[in-house]
């Protein structure tokens, strides 16, 4: 794997920052577990089930496309075994697709710019305050009584 550029650095960064907020409304670019949806909200990432983080993986390699390396939205949260394999066992290769964890595969981009991971509502949900909620400076027991009071 290539020394990642600061603009690829920065991009992850954006990328996590952006799956916080989203899991904060109750979705994300995957179905993370409860466990995984408070690391993100505590942590700013996420953690498999062995405690290793999940990766950014650019979907467009920065490498092989470097015009793409800056966009958080070229970014997929991978497990560090998920990763190695949209690589197809060696960080030595390039990417250009989307890899599905469920079948295994990667779809193809072909010359075409990334397509963005598609935002799903979460299927457990820990949280459904918005963003905003969150980061004001109240108790948090009237954020939940101001939810339960309608």
């Amino acid at each position: 794997m290539s020394r990642r550029t600061s603009e690829a650095s920065k991009a992850i960064r954006e990328a996590w920052v952006t799956e916080q907020q989203l899991v904060l409304e109750g979705k994300g670019t995957r179905d993370w577990t409860p466990e995984q949806q408070q690391s993100i909200i505590d942590k700013g990432k996420s953690y498999d089930d062995e405690g290793k983080a999940f990766e950014g993986h650019h979907m467009k390699s920065a490498e092989a496309y470097p015009e793409y390396q800056g966009h958080s939205k070229n970014i997929q949260f991978l497990s560090r075994i998920e990763h190695q394999e949209a690589y197809g066992g060696s960080y030595r290769n390039h990417t250009n697709g989307y890899y599905d964890s469920e079948t295994h595969l990667t779809i193809d981009f072909g010359e075409n710019i990334y397509i963005p991971c598609e935002v799903i509502a979460l299927s457990n949900p820990v949280t459904c305050l918005s963003f905003n909620e969150i980061i004001e400076e109240k108790p948090l027991e009237q954020k939940l009584e101001r939810k339960t009071n309608y």
